[in-house]
């Protein structure tokens, strides 16, 4: 099967794209909600322009602010905070066994995150939906749910990864989330 290369500006764009959606979720809680390729229109120069505003979301700044520090202690490698802003992003799960989730969330984070370092893996086992999908494996396994925000976050970071999925194969998202926190 032929598989096409991404082109070396390709990269450019799709950090472009990724570091747009950080800032319109972290910065000012009002990010495009269905970032797919048909909404993103490349231009000359590499300049970018969204299309189709008719899912604009926002959340509550106290759930932001979680979700926010659950990212960042993801992708520095802080496991056990990231589980425990896990723990407090989710709804309905037995507090009794909090600490079983805990130490299943921090295995599920360490596999996710050593995937992400193997340039030979394909996207789809790296990418962020692969890090949400493993979270909510854990999570549902367990009887909680994540709260509706969330659901509607990680529709929105799902949308963009088909987008990435073909512009940057080879991105490493806890090294792309610590340059933009750096930077922020």
């Amino acid at each position: 099967e032929y598989m096409r290369m991404p082109q070396p500006h390709e990269k450019g764009v799709a950090q472009h794209l990724l570091f747009s959606l950080f800032r319109q979720v972290f910065e000012d809680n009002l990010f495009h909600g269905d970032l797919h390729p048909g909404n993103i229109i490349i231009g000359r120069k590499q300049r970018i322009t969204l299309i189709d505003f008719g899912t604009v979301g926002t959340t509550d700044t106290a759930f932001l602010a979680t979700f926010r520090d659950q990212i960042h202690a993801l992708a520095t490698g802080q496991y056990a905070w990231a589980a425990d802003l896990t723990l407090l992003l989710c709804a309905g799960y037995p507090s009794a066994r909090q600490a079983k989730i805990k130490s299943e969330l921090i295995t599920a984070m360490q596999t996710w995150a050593a995937k992400t370092h193997v340039k030979s893996l394909p996207y789809s086992e790296k990418s962020i939906c692969a890090c949400t999908e493993v979270l909510s494996k854990v999570v549902l396994k367990n009887h909680g749910r994540f709260d509706w925000a969330w659901l509607r976050i990680q529709r929105t970071f799902t949308t963009l990864d088909a987008t990435l999925a073909s512009l940057w194969t080879d991105v490493n998202y806890p090294k792309v989330v610590q340059v933009y926190f750096q930077d922020a």
